[in-house]
């Protein structure tokens, strides 16, 4: 024990580090796709506005599962959605987007 340490904060130190020794091998048991979002976090993943989300629960391209009060979608059906409508990430999916509505690109 450290000096000036009571021994419940020991104690305390010694539990908190078992339990960040186990995180990883919790989140492993974890898939990406079992994940859930919230409204706003599917949003910011998909870097769309809520009234992008709304419209495509609207057409049933995207579900969203009520809980309480809460929407959530799983992160693997974010990740489908992208993965069906061809969608790129970063410049070159605004370079591809671009050049498929048959504008020129610099």
């Amino acid at each position: 024990m450290s000096p000036g340490v009571s021994p419940r904060r020991a104690r305390v130190r010694r539990i908190e580090d078992q339990v960040h020794a186990s995180e990883p091998r919790i989140s492993a048991l974890i898939r990406d796709e079992e994940i859930l979002l919230s409204f706003n976090e599917a949003a910011a993943y998909l870097r769309a506005s809520r009234s992008t989300l709304y419209r495509l629960m609207h057409r049933g391209q995207l579900v969203g599962r009520k809980v309480g009060r809460k929407t959530l979608f799983f992160k693997g059906d974010l990740m489908d959605l992208l993965r069906a409508t061809g969608v790129r990430g970063g410049a070159d999916g605004q370079r591809a987007q671009t050049e498929q509505n048959g504008d020129k690109v610099d």
